[in-house]
């Protein structure tokens, strides 16, 4: 059953994206004000920051979310499933190399993004 390694492969990392983004947009609105509060953060600065958190965490939620649905296809080898969950693997390659890239501390942990999408790449490649 090659397709089930993709479809358990697009379930759990799509879990995972809508949880943790889930919980990353909880935390954004509860959190987020107060500390662009205690930083003295300007209108021009925190105005932005808001938005985007709301936009990316969503955004993301939303991905997560298309590849909950894209599974059920990978077990049965739907064409479009494969390209979407393909393009959903290669967005979060990117994702995860052009955050670390561009943030200033270089955190390890914003690589876990493009683990996610070798992860799903491989998985896919098996299942084929």
């Amino acid at each position: 059953m090659p397709g089930n390694i993709g479809r358990h492969a697009a379930l759990i990392i799509g879990g995972i994206q809508v949880l943790a983004n889930g919980a990353s947009l909880v935390r954004g609105v509860v959190r987020l004000p107060r500390e662009l509060e205690s930083e003295d953060a300007t209108t021009r600065l925190a105005d932005p920051l808001r938005a985007a958190w709301i936009y990316g965490t969503l955004g993301n939620s939303c991905v997560g979310i298309v590849l909950l649905l894209a599974a059920s296809g990978l077990r049965t080898g739907e064409p479009l499933a494969r390209r979407l969950a393909s393009a959903i693997a290669i967005y979060y390659l990117i994702l995860g190399a052009s955050t670390y890239g561009f943030t200033q501390t270089r955190h390890p942990g914003l690589l876990v993004f493009s683990g996610l999408g070798v992860a799903l790449l491989v998985t896919l490649w098996v299942s084929r």
